[in-house]
């Protein structure tokens, strides 16, 4: 932020004022005004303004040529500080990038020309030594790390092992940052936010309580919000990210109800919703003191022992190094915090050597409390006793899909129902026992299933389930448009006629079920997401 030095206040409308007091929270905005008397009123008490307003650049020119350099700025000169102060990080330092690549290339062409780069960085030894841009590439090993900063230009995978050894020869985190960071444009996504002349009639019920932390690192506000990124767990800590201007910009699009960032037609708030005029009265601005969230969810990997018809084509095992590097980065960043972690991964956990390792790690044991989702195949009456041995409290969520054999083999494809029940009644066996203390069962609703909506219930019910969820069927890139329209029971003007009679009285009005994102669709208020914490 630069050195301004009076206090501000908003010329302009409430919602102006609501999202720059909400994004700018280290500056005082108590005050906004759209009247001109009292803007001039203020500025000579010293005060500048922040013009938000039409013609705000006549305004300004006005203002000056009036009251002089200092009294006011347009909103857009403020809005532009969020994003990475890459000059006042440089100031004095010598500037080096380390990568010679696709990214380093696109950088170059991002930086301002006048950034002076000295030299590059490469762990090729064929590289080091020659030069790029005229500037020599270098090895780690020449650098002065008292008076330089890196900028790592590679792909984030690869950042995670190149900061082992920026710090291992000395160079301090506030001395480097990754390139995606740098030219991460935050002040144009605040403006998709700030810009917005329509709002969502319906509060998010989540708001920061439950962090998702997408397959790719990207730690997002959810599961349904993966454009609402905070930053990336392989090139950030957890706290840098919580902290951040992009947290808070993506934070402002739930709370000023616009949901720039969300998927609208997956959430169980948002589905059918039809946004509304913008309301100004309608919003204050939230008083927010999370520390931490309630619970984070890590997308490990997609090894599982079932290729559901929903989900893919065939089984499939993770051996790659990526998916280590991403272990190594939850295990070390992301365990240690005091929250709720949920292996909640796009595949199935106890099919992962990397769910696995992070299940059964030391760390994560000592947190005492573990949630997993899982299909129950694997979850075998020795693999729960070991997990019970492990941890004090567990949370487990099923997905079954199925109340018959015959539906769940057309759907849960390589699973076995016979196997899946004398799971799920060991498992109801150890929850009245008191060693489970959350169950919830999950039945991703089509076509060839519907018809045992009512009948899933009555059997999550004697196997002792907390909660039920139903959900819609989505298309993850594995249907062509004709396939998935029959397997949908949605059409345009909401759930197909045929499939109306399936949502009866035990479904919809059972206070232990959430039909999702059928709500709005069957005209009935959203329940709050029942997450695994």
């Amino acid at each position: 932020m630069k050195s301004f030095t009076n206090k501000f206040f908003i010329f302009g409308t409430r919602s102006n004022w609501f999202d720059l007091s909400f994004v700018f929270d280290d500056l005082d905005l108590s005050i906004w005004t759209t009247d001109i008397a009292e803007l001039e009123e203020l500025i000579q008490k010293s005060m500048t303004a922040v013009l938000c307003c039409d013609e705000k650049h006549v305004l300004k020119k006005e203002l000056t040529d009036k009251y002089g350099d200092g009294c006011c700025l347009i909103d857009d000169e403020l809005i532009e500080e969020l994003n990475y102060p890459l000059r006042e990080k440089i100031k004095g330092k010598k500037v080096y990038i380390w990568g010679t690549g696709w990214w380093c290339d696109r950088l170059l062409e991002w930086l301002d020309k006048d950034i002076i780069i000295e030299g590059f960085i490469d762990n090729a030894l064929d590289k080091q030594g020659t030069k790029k841009n005229g500037k020599p590439i270098v090895s780690p090993s020449e650098l002065k790390v008292d008076d330089c900063f890196v900028i790592v230009a590679v792909q984030n995978f690869t950042f995670v092992e190149i900061e082992k050894q920026m710090q291992s020869i000395g160079i301090n985190e506030s001395s480097y940052v990754s390139a995606g960071t740098v030219m991460d444009d935050v002040a144009c996504l605040f403006r998709r936010v700030y810009k917005n002349k329509s709002y969502y009639p319906v509060e998010c019920k989540n708001l920061d309580e439950n962090i998702r932390i997408a397959y790719n690192g990207n730690v997002c506000s959810c599961c349904l919000a993966y454009e609402s990124v905070y930053g990336n767990i392989l090139t950030e800590s957890f706290s840098s990210i919580w902290k951040s201007n992009r947290a808070k910009v993506s934070r402002l699009s739930l709370a000023n109800q616009t949901y720039v960032f969300c998927d609208k037609d997956r959430c169980a708030y948002l589905n059918g919703i039809e946004p509304l005029k913008e309301c100004n009265h309608l919003r204050n601005v939230p008083i927010y003191e999370r520390e931490y969230p309630v619970s984070i969810a890590p997308e490990i990997d997609y090894s599982c022992n079932l290729y559901c018809n929903s989900c893919r084509k065939e089984t499939y095992t993770d051996l790659t190094k990526e998916r280590e590097v991403f272990t190594d980065t939850v295990l070390n960043k992301i365990v240690p915090l005091p929250t709720k972690l949920v292996i909640n991964t796009v595949g199935e956990p106890f099919a992962s050597k990397n769910c696995l390792r992070i299940i059964h790690d030391e760390t994560t044991r000592r947190k005492g409390s573990i949630a997993i989702y899982t299909n129950g195949i694997l979850l075998t009456p020795d693999k729960l006793d070991q997990l019970l041995e492990e941890y004090v409290t567990i949370d487990i969520a099923v997905s079954i899909d199925a109340a018959t054999q015959s539906t769940y083999e057309k759907i849960r494809r390589g699973g076995d129902f016979n196997k899946l029940c004398t799971n799920l009644n060991y498992l109801r066996e150890k929850k009245e026992e008191g060693r489970i203390t959350f169950f919830r069962v999950s039945f991703t609703v089509q076509t060839i299933n519907a018809h045992e909506m009512q009948d899933f219930v009555y059997m999550a019910e004697k196997m002792g389930a907390d909660k039920i969820g139903f959900n819609h069927i989505e298309n993850w890139g594995i249907y062509s448009k004709d396939e998935f329209e029959k397997l949908t029971i949605i059409d345009g003007l909401g759930i197909k006629e045929e499939y109306k009679k399936y949502f009866t009285d035990e479904v919809i009005n059972n206070s232990n079920v959430n039909v999702f994102n059928f709500s709005n669709l069957l005209g009935l208020e959203p329940k709050k997401m029942d997450y695994l914490h």
